[in-house]
């Protein structure tokens, strides 16, 4: 079922106080993740684009590695990396008081029955090696004859 609610946006704060670096006395290291919650339903054959953007301070978290995952269960992700089935873009903007966003998005470039399932978007700040994972988003893909049938 599609949800025609309008997207909802998930922030993903994490805090690296942990890590072995001393923040200044007011400040903290942060990544959010921001991503559409809303399901996905869509037919075999198309392609689709998942997009996650990173905000972080680059003096705070030098890079930021971002992918996405298909969740196989709970402890195991697999990352979407072949060049035969999906492009991987990512591009970064430098925005006002030292913030960037780096946007990570992901294209099957044609949808098959197997890609339906959980999809998770994940950040890695480096040097600290924090992770931050997203929400789950639910893909669901049918066969062309059951859109055929409607």
């Amino acid at each position: 079922m599609l949800l025609t609610s309008s997207s909802a946006i998930f922030l993903f704060f994490i805090s690296l106080s942990t890590f072995p670096y001393t923040p200044k006395s007011t400040e903290t290291i942060t990544v959010q993740l921001k991503y559409s919650r809303q399901p996905v339903r869509t037919t075999e054959g198309q392609p689709l684009t998942l997009r996650c953007t990173a905000v972080y301070k680059k003096e705070l978290c030098e890079n930021i590695f971002m992918n996405w995952c298909f969740v196989v269960s709970e402890n195991v992700q697999n990352r979407l990396t072949d060049p035969d089935r999906y492009l991987n873009q990512v591009n970064e903007t430098i925005v006002d008081d030292g913030f960037r966003h780096r946007d990570a998005s992901l294209t099957f470039t044609r949808l098959a029955l197997r890609d339906s399932g959980i999809y998770q978007c994940k950040a890695i700040c480096q040097p600290f090696g924090a992770t931050a994972m997203g929400h789950l988003i639910n893909v669901t893909v049918t066969d062309q004859k059951e859109t055929d049938d409607i």
